[in-house]
């Protein structure tokens, strides 16, 4: 988690004269526990701590951070709540409190007790940075960009907030805006692919494919594990009609990890169904549509691409029963898929005698 060390760090050096001898050397072991990466012993020592001291605010706070780290979310929450409770002021109990609601994908609980640590320490750079990626997961982008602007101008060297930065303008259109950001993001940090991958997204969004190419290209080369790279190059060379490059960044993609289940699974198998049909390969696009269904039950782009490819094979009952699983989730997509049924099967008929 972010900070986390840091955080644990600071407390242990503010919180240590008023607290009694055995309570203090309790609190100490589990430190050193934790920074060893004994978690389990460290709960020991610290639950200990605070048994014999209940007013020990640093050690409520230090036991929320290992039980964060073991995955103990509600008993990390109980312990974050302790620690408020005798100290409400402390910015980054409030801060991480804000992280596993974050983690826990508690969005509105995490919005709140970030804007509270922020209100506490307003200088507080990794606070401002987690409550924008709350903000860009709620959809309030411009509200992110508000708190990632504050991050930089605190942490003016935060890489992770300028590339933060972009994917806010991006959902908000700003193309130019983005790429500057994520230039900045690449000149503090040359080595992090992450951020090459996404300010070739932004290049990929602005049509600017050949320097989207070079980029992804370079974010591939540092880390092939990147699903999210393979399949953004993938989707450029469709756009520029390269099929069999793109099926082959897909099918890269589609083995790893990122690219075996849930949306990020899906979308991939909706990319490949969509470079086959391009290459008049019907029935692999239907496979790999079917695919994306399963993965994503309600995903309407892969419905109604189904439905395209079973119009191009000459089923035309298949779209229309693609058709009827469309009305329900997006009617602008049923009915240009309906149009298109119509339009067919008028063509269809005027070539015949």
């Amino acid at each position: 988690m972010l900070n986390k060390k840091l955080l644990l760090s600071l407390v242990l050096t503010c919180s240590v004269l008023n607290q009694a001898q055995t309570s203090m050397g309790l609190y100490e072991k589990g430190i050193d526990q934790h920074q060893r990466g004994q978690n389990q012993d460290a709960v020991g020592s610290l639950r200990e701590a605070v048994r014999r001291d209940p007013n020990f605010a640093a050690g409520f706070n230090s036991l929320c951070v290992v039980y964060d780290e073991l995955n103990l979310y509600p008993e990390a929450i109980e312990a974050c709540r302790h620690a408020l409770a005798l100290n409400p002021q402390a910015d980054h109990t409030l801060y991480n409190l804000g992280s596993i609601y974050t983690e826990t994908r508690r969005t509105a609980e995490a919005i709140t007790s970030l804007q509270q640590s922020i209100e506490v320490n307003p200088n507080f750079a990794p606070a401002h940075y987690l409550l924008a990626r709350m903000y860009v997961e709620s959809g309030h982008f411009t509200e992110a960009v508000d708190s990632l602007q504050r991050a930089i101008a605190i942490a003016p060297g935060y890489g992770a907030a300028y590339n933060e930065l972009v994917v806010a303008y991006c959902h908000l259109k700003r193309l130019d805006e983005a790429v500057q950001a994520f230039t900045e993001a690449l000149r503090r940090d040359p080595r992090e692919p992450h951020f090459s991958a996404n300010l070739g997204t932004a290049y990929y969004l602005s049509g600017r494919y050949p320097e989207a190419v070079t980029l992804l290209e370079r974010a591939i080369n540092a880390d092939p594990e990147s699903a999210v790279a393979q399949n953004n190059l993938g989707q450029i060379y469709l756009k520029v009609g390269r099929y069999d490059a793109a099926v082959e960044c897909f099918k890269r993609a589609q083995h790893l990890p990122a690219g075996q289940e849930g949306d990020g699974g899906a979308e991939i198998e909706n990319n490949l169904g969509f470079a086959y049909a391009r290459m008049k390969r019907y029935q692999s696009a239907s496979d790999h549509l079917v695919k994306a269904i399963e993965l994503k039950p309600g995903f309407a782009e892969a419905i109604f691409n189904l439905g395209m490819v079973r119009l191009l094979a000459n089923n035309h009952d298949g779209a229309l029963e693609q058709y009827a699983r469309l009305k329900t989730l997006d009617h602008d997509l049923a009915a240009r898929l309906f149009a298109t049924i119509y339009r067919h099967r008028v063509l269809a008929a005027s070539t015949n005698p």
